[in-house]
């Protein structure tokens, strides 16, 4: 460790169990490879995250936090690629995660745009199967994208953010209320009383920035045949687009109480 890093790393170690651990995980990391913003996120199974840090807390980052925590989150790409899919230990850049339609995306131009990010990665840390914890790392649109030599420093750095993290998160969990979100059961019944199954495992591709080609390859169908179930689904919701549809969901999620209803929509209806 060149001396900065090792000063840093030593501050990390004096802030376990203390309030500002993640300012000063944050720090070390930056000592690697410099950054813009950093915030750290705790999953925890099928609840909905909770932000623990935000290095540059600002009232337009924690709306646009609060909005991604009401719902979108599930159809967002560390949640839906890591926590969901169990993923390991280790640094992954965003480029990693999301599908060829991401940019083109509701979701993306409701939270990547308006945060102005260049480039970002996360730290995920599985913590035990249904635990983990995410740094995430963003670079501004002032700054380059992490270069290839970037990524390795970063990911050289996994094994010590992990066992700062494992430290720092042990005991602490017991003590954390569970934040009981209904939203994983939404998405996995959106639609439920209108679509087909079929048109039901489009939507929540399209939710999540799926192309009709991408789509097409993970369902083992034509992006043609993809493109009918789209077309057929929209009409069936009353929308004509992937925007509308983003904002469907949302706003169905957002009313959805599981024990009256059987599809969100019916929350709207």
């Amino acid at each position: 460790m060149e001396k900065n890093t090792v000063s840093k790393f030593a501050v990390a170690v004096d802030s376990l169990h203390k309030s500002q651990f993640y300012r000063a995980l944050s720090d070390l990391i930056r000592a690697t490879v410099n950054f813009s913003d950093c915030s750290v996120w705790y999953y925890r199974d099928a609840e909905a995250p909770q932000r623990f840090y935000d290095h540059n807390s600002s009232e337009h980052r924690d709306f646009l936090h609060q909005k991604l925590l009401r719902a979108a989150y599930l159809i967002g790409p560390y949640y839906s690629e890591l926590v969901r899919n169990n993923a390991v230990t280790g640094f992954y850049p965003i480029d990693e995660l999301i599908p060829d339609g991401f940019a083109s995306s509701e979701y993306y131009r409701t939270y990547y745009e308006p945060k102005c990010v260049v480039d970002e990665g996360m730290f995920f840390i599985r913590l035990s199967s249904d635990r983990s914890v995410g740094v995430l790392i963003e670079r501004s649109a002032a700054s380059d994208k992490f270069t290839h030599a970037e990524q390795s420093s970063l990911g050289e750095l996994v094994q010590l953010v992990e066992s700062l993290v494992i430290h720092h998160q042990h005991g602490i969990d017991a003590e954390m209320e569970p934040s009981r979100s209904t939203v994983t059961t939404a998405l996995e019944s959106f639609g439920a009383s209108k679509l087909s199954e079929r048109e039901r495992e489009i939507c929540v591709l399209i939710l999540k920035g799926h192309s009709s080609k991408s789509g097409a390859r993970i369902l083992g169908i034509s992006p043609e045949t993809e493109r009918v179930y789209r077309k057929r689904l929209y009409g069936k919701l009353g929308v004509v687009s992937q925007g509308e549809l983003f904002w469907l969901f949302i706003r169905a999620a957002e009313s959805y109480d599981p024990v009256q209803h059987n599809d969100p929509l019916e929350a709207i209806d």
